[in-house]
């Protein structure tokens, strides 16, 4: 993506969302959307109990709706009509709310009630969430202190946590299993149970109402001189949850790669040799953690060995900056699901695999059919390559600026996922290795390197921040660095609800 519109918006207008409208203020004018949803039941104060009805309605531009219980996540529409059983929460008022979103993931609308919840007893559980494209639980009430993200692990390791002033206690997860619960808030980790290779270990902090308020996550390489024994099992918890060590979780994280055998992949020095397609498609074979199913189209299409003759001869020049020998490299022959396509794509251009999630994440939250920068160039797919700046991902949309056009044979970065992640990073890894000639004559913000004169981590970040401003450490660029760089460090593919 190139430009300071990254598609996720409405570019220069003013958004505001009230409930069951989209209002849209171009300059001094506002005008008022159909209402975009609207909750039709129960209604605003009225008095409930037990199961609840909740009804909603949408526009015809909305394709799904998440509903949530005082901000959090309960269930998605379809169907418009849920039940939700107020008895897991405390009598007195809380918020029904609901948000929509339209068929790129884009929040189009919210609308909420406040009711009053009386029961005769209330009895604090939690209901386990399923994957979804909803809000992520408050940041900052958990946080995994040690082992550091990424590090390498053996026997037993000690796992400790950081709880904020709201959190009672602390379930322990490895690949989503519950393994302990706090006080106290660490645990003296067994990681011969596990095979060697990358694993998740997560902590989900929770109130002491039940209620879940934060889940920390971060990945690690167990390297152990010999693998578990095959029958060993990993802990299973039993009881109920409460405020005491013997706390069963109610609520675990659900989007937690599944993998747990694929090395993990950091930034390659300038200069190195890069791995082949091949190569990097064996090693991450075991990567089957897939928390966006609607990718599953994209995710398994390939250009043909046409589509790529074609694509090659367009490329071979150059664009965007970055010379036609990285370009030419680029052909999305890989298939799999999302976290392992943006994994072979690290794999094969040298990078870190979390910097390369979090950029996703960024951009469209691993939303491959994700379109942006309508009216200023057409982004597309989910690191968002943009046509006008890069023509030979997708011909037809380059030339027309039409969106109608993505579904056209030569739209590779709308329809294959691993083509789009292959060419963006194949656009950075020329900027990394200092090829990007244009770059060389832009003037940075003060305290940052001249192009290509920064470290090893400057030149990565550098070149993170130019796909999106198109410059060099400038405003636009640093404030984008500072959003992949955010999510980066709270991993948000890694938490319940993604």
């Amino acid at each position: 993506m190139r430009g300071l519109n990254n598609g996720r918006g409405f570019g220069g207008a003013i958004v505001l969302f009230l409930c069951g409208f989209l209002i849209v203020e171009l300059g001094a004018s506002m005008s008022a959307a159909a209402a975009m949803v609207t909750i039709t039941a129960p209604s605003n104060g009225s008095v409930v109990s037990g199961v609840v009805p909740i009804s909603v309605s949408m526009n015809s531009n909305v394709s799904w709706v998440n509903v949530y219980i005082d901000g959090v996540y309960m269930a998605s529409t379809p169907p418009d009509s849920l039940s939700w059983t107020s008895t897991g929460i405390s009598n007195g008022t809380h918020t029904i709310s609901a948000k929509a979103y339209n068929d790129s993931g884009t929040l189009a609308g919210t609308c909420s009630r406040s009711v009053k919840v009386k029961n005769s007893a209330a009895t604090p559980t939690v209901d386990p969430p399923t994957p979804t494209p909803a809000a992520t639980p408050t940041p900052g009430q958990v946080t995994i202190t040690s082992p550091a993200t990424g590090s390498n692990v053996s026997g037993t390791v000690s796992i400790v946590v950081q709880p904020g002033s709201s959190v009672s206690w602390v379930n322990f997860y490895v690949d989503g299993n519950w393994v302990a619960s706090s006080p106290p808030y660490s645990d003296a980790w067994n990681s011969t149970t596990v095979a060697n290779g990358q694993h998740a270990i997560s902590a989900s902090g929770y109130s002491s109402g039940g209620t879940l308020l934060a889940t920390s996550a971060i990945n690690l390489n167990v390297q152990n001189g010999a693998p578990a024994p095959s029958g060993t099992p990993i802990q299973t918890p039993i009881g109920t949850p409460s405020a005491a060590p013997s706390a069963t979780p109610s609520t675990a994280p659900t989007a937690t790669p599944s993998s747990t055998a694929t090395p993990y992949f950091s930034l390659l020095p300038s200069g190195s040799a890069l791995p082949s397609d091949a190569t990097c498609a064996a090693a991450v074979a075991g990567d089957t953690f897939e928390p966006r199913p609607a990718n599953a189209v994209p995710n398994s299409f390939m250009p043909t060995a046409s589509d790529l003759t074609t694509y090659q001869s367009e490329a071979s020049g150059g664009e965007g900056g970055a010379p036609g020998s990285y370009l030419v490299r680029a052909d999305g022959q890989f298939t799999g699901t999302t976290d392992a396509i943006l994994k072979w794509a690290s794999c094969k251009w040298g990078f870190d695999e979390n910097v390369t999630r979090a950029t996703a994440v960024n951009e469209t939250d691993w939303k491959q059919e994700a379109i942006g920068d309508i009216g200023n160039g057409i982004s597309l797919g989910i690191l968002q390559v943009k046509t006008v700046d890069y023509p030979s991902t997708c011909e037809s949309v380059a030339s027309s600026q039409e969106t109608s056009e993505v579904t056209n044979s030569n739209c590779y970065s709308y329809l294959s996922t691993a083509f789009d992640a292959d060419y963006k990073l194949a656009q950075q890894r020329a900027c990394f290795e200092g090829q990007v000639s244009y770059l060389t004559s832009r003037t940075p913000t003060a305290g940052y390197p001249t192009y290509p004169n920064g470290t090893p981590e400057q030149m990565m970040w550098g070149c993170v921040g130019w796909w999106y401003s198109g410059s060099w450490y400038d405003s636009g660029a640093l404030s984008y660095i500072s959003q992949v760089q955010s999510y980066l460090a709270s991993e948000p593919w890694l938490q319940p609800g993604f």
